[in-house]
This record gives C-alpha cells, structure tokens and sequence, in this order.
C-alpha cells in the first residue's frame, strides 16, 4: 500500500512524506488502520444490507402513496417526498460505506478523486437529511392546520401550487444548508483513508467551526422545537375534543374524517419522534468535533479507538433514519398495511391471469 501511495498521491496527503517520522508513530498508524478496517468490514456486511432493504421499502411506499387516491392527502404526499431524500440517504451511504472498505484495504482512487467523492458523498448525505427534516416540519404543520375541532379548518397545503411549494422548498433548503459541507469534508493528511472534518479554515480561523455548528442548530434543534411546538398543540386540541366526546358536548364521530386524520396523526408523530431520537447521537457527535476545534481524523488519532466508533457509529444510526418510515407505516397504520398487500395481490392476479392468458 505505501508504494501505492507514493506514486498515486501527492506530498500533502501522504503521511510517510517526511522523513522525520518515528517507527512509534508509524506503529500507532498502522494499528489505527486495522481498527478502521475492521470497523469497515464489520459495519459494511451489516449496513449495507439493511441500506438496500430501506431503499426498497421507500420505493414501495412511495409506489402505495401514488397509486391509491386515498392517501393523496398533504401529509402522506410529504411523507412520499421524505422517501425520495431517504432514498438518496441511503445510495450515498452505500457508496460512503463502500469506498471507505476499498480506501482502507486497497486503495484505487488518487488524491484528487478520493477529496471529490468525500466532498460529493457528504454533501449529498447532508442534502437528503436535512430535507428530511424539514419534511417532518411541513407535515407537523399540515397535521396542526388540519387537525381543528371546533371549527371547519383546512390545511393551507392542500392547495397543489401551495404543497409544491413546500416540496420544492424542502429540497431548496437542503441543498443551501449542505452548501458549507462542500468546504468542511477534507482528507487529513495524517490519515488519508477516511473522509474528515476541518478543524479550521485555510486562514487558521474560526470559520469551519462556526460553520459546523450553524449547520448543526439549522438541522436539529430548530426542527426539533418547531415540530414539538406544533405537535403539542396537536395533542392538546385531540385531548380536548375526546374529552367533549365522553361529556357529549362535541359528536366527533359525525365526521368519520377526523379518526382517520387522528391516526394519520399518531403515525406521523411516531415517525417524527423515532427521526429526532435517532439523529441525536449524530448531533451530539457533530457538535463534539466542533466545540473541540479538532477534526474527526485528529480527534481518532489522539484519542482511543472508542471515538471513532462513537462518531462513526452516529453517521451511520443517523442513516438508519431513512428505513423506517415504512417500516413505522406498515406496522401501526391499518388502512396503508391493507393497500400494500392488496396491491401485492393484484399484481400476482394479474401476472397469473397474463400467464394463463398466454397458455
């Protein structure tokens, strides 16, 4: 591998460049290698898989939602839009996944090609979660305008120009937020075989932890309060109206909608809640390496093997994220569980009826 590396990259990004190097250091280095191919090899055989699994459970949630017109509502049209951003989540985690394991075993991409694919890979991983986020921000709003008891309310996003809008600004946002992260991912040339974080600009200032931390806030917490603030009022007003139910004040079940909007609600909120438990380790690693002004590839190497595992394994959670909508929606949503198997069954009525056809 050195001898490749010597021909294949430049100076700034080969650790054995100096001469000065100690055989103390190169020992550590060499042990951190092993570590991370293992972690590489390990996380790949198990990741990998299940990123596959929830890219195929998005396209069939995605297919349900567009081929019965009963879930063509504003909230289960976001939720579509969220599948598409998961859907990108997980095929660049798959590539990220793929390219560390042949960077760190056997590497074939130059200097030059590896900075491009880190900078590409995580932009778009950063595009797709944030996108995500904001989608849980314009559902929580859909499910707060529609969901009004005591009086004929609509959510503004059933409008088609107005719900356009919203998917189209989801993705507008995601890709602005991701923009710093085409300037944050770099190679470190104390350990070249993984993607980094910058520690400081090109000028030794402040700007990247800034940055990192900007993007942080933008992507969890802002989300977070604003969807909490939202679902809180949501809960509130079903509390009171089954309340005036019990008391028959208020006859609820005159309008069969409201039960299927307070399912869709339950679901929705489930989701939202299972989305920001499982980006908190993410966030909490990201805010870590910015408040250290250290970067990742620094902060593995000065530290014991536990910190890569932890900021590795919370890139890696987060991704998670993107396979369980479906799996959420399939399990407590009755109403989408019967859609999915119903159209499984046509599919198989029509095949054999083709096939019988043809005989």
């Amino acid at each position: 591998m050195e001898d490749w590396m010597k021909q294949n990259w430049t100076n700034d990004v080969y650790p054995f460049a100096t001469s000065n190097i100690t055989n103390k250091t190169l020992l550590m280095w060499h042990n951190k290698l092993k570590f991370v191919k293992w972690i590489m090899a390990l996380s790949g055989t198990i990741l990998i898989p299940c990123y596959i699994i929830g890219i195929f459970g998005n396209i069939l949630l995605i297919l349900t939602i567009t081929k019965c017109k009963k879930f063509h509502t504003p909230s289960y049209i976001l939720s579509a839009n969220m599948a598409v951003s998961d859907i990108v989540l997980l095929l660049f985690g798959i590539v990220y996944l793929t390219v560390s394991a042949i960077m760190v075993e056997n590497p074939i991409f130059n200097s030059g090609a590896y900075k491009i694919i880190c900078k590409s890979t995580f932009f778009s991983l950063t595009a797709s979660l944030v996108t995500s986020s904001q989608s849980f921000i314009a559902i929580s709003l859909d499910r707060y305008k529609s969901l009004n008891f005591k009086k004929e309310s609509k959510s503004p996003f059933q409008k088609r120009k107005i719900l356009l809008t919203a998917i189209a600004l989801t993705w507008i946002l995601g890709i602005v937020f991701a923009f710093p992260i085409v300037f944050i991912v770099d190679i470190n040339s104390k350990f070249p075989f993984m993607c980094d974080l910058r520690s400081v600009g090109r000028s030794n200032n402040l700007s990247m932890p800034i940055s990192r931390l900007f993007l942080g806030f933008l992507t969890y917490p802002v989300p977070l309060i604003i969807v909490s603030c939202l679902y809180y009022r949501v809960i509130a007003r079903i509390r009171t109206a089954v309340t005036a139910l019990d008391n028959n004040h208020y006859i609820i079940n005159q309008n069969h909608l409201r039960y299927r909007q307070v399912d869709a609600t339950k679901i929705m909120i489930l989701a939202t809640t299972l989305f920001m438990i499982n980006s908190l380790p993410l966030f909490v690693s990201w805010t870590i390496i910015a408040l250290s002004k250290s970067s990742f590839v620094n902060l593995f190497l000065s530290n014991g093997n536990y910190i890569f595992t932890l900021i590795y394994g919370s890139f890696a959670w987060s991704v998670l994220n993107s396979m369980q909508n479906p799996i959420v929606f399939f399990i407590y949503n009755k109403r989408f569980r019967n859609a999915v198997i119903n159209h499984f069954r046509q599919r198989n009525f029509s095949t054999s009826s083709r096939r019988a056809y043809k005989r």
